[in-house]
């Protein structure tokens, strides 16, 4: 089973020219064998590769954000004045097969909250909540922000935290938070009622 992890990782990231075995093992195969293996190999590696991507690009079977509101990360990020006309209606999108690429940014961004919001979580204990809803009628607005902190060491006071994803490049030449990213933590502000958020930015 190891062995054949490793084939199909080494497969499905091309890294290397030969399957990734022992090199006892490798070395004790005959041309044959090694053939057998390496074309084995591609097909375990062709067939995870399709199930990923196929899973990855395939458009949501159900709908699963709120309707009729202003999502804070739509209302910070988009340009288009009808996708939010268009989501405080209730309209939902039609379906479509999204772009690969982008969407494995999106799984590495989850992950990367998930794993931030557990480290928080083990940091602060109780005193941490995680993709609390923010709701506010008023204006329509509706989202979860990343997570709110309860500080009790000078006097008890609630932080939002909220966590961005960049890459290398970008990364070095923040040197403050975002413009859209201040106004989505805004919408999450006014929500929830607490004047202090901290963005964590993470390469």
């Amino acid at each position: 089973e190891v062995l054949g992890f490793e084939i199909i990782a080494h497969q499905y990231h091309k890294k290397f020219d030969e399957p990734v075995l022992p090199i006892a093992c490798w070395n004790s195969m005959d041309s044959n064998m090694r053939a057998k293996t390496a074309a084995s190999a591609k097909i375990a590696a062709d067939a995870l590769h399709k199930a990923i991507a196929n899973t990855l690009v395939a458009p949501p079977k159900k709908w699963h954000r709120r309707l009729s509101c202003y999502h804070p990360s739509s209302v910070s990020t988009t340009e288009c004045d009808r996708y939010l006309a268009y989501d405080r209606l209730g309209t939902i999108p039609r379906p479509r097969n999204l772009n690969l690429e982008l969407q494995l940014i999106f799984v590495l961004g989850h992950a990367i909250h998930d794993g931030f919001q557990t480290v928080l979580s083990r940091a602060f204990g109780d005193n941490f909540a995680a993709e609390v809803k923010c709701e506010y009628e008023i204006l329509y607005i509706s989202g979860n922000s990343d997570g709110v902190v309860l500080l009790v060491t000078r006097g008890i006071q609630k932080i939002i935290i909220e966590i961005k994803t960049t890459n290398t490049a970008h990364y070095a030449e923040i040197k403050k938070p975002e413009k859209e990213h201040v106004i989505q933590v805004h919408c999450y502000m006014i929500a929830l009622d607490i004047p202090i958020a901290v963005f964590v930015y993470v390469d």
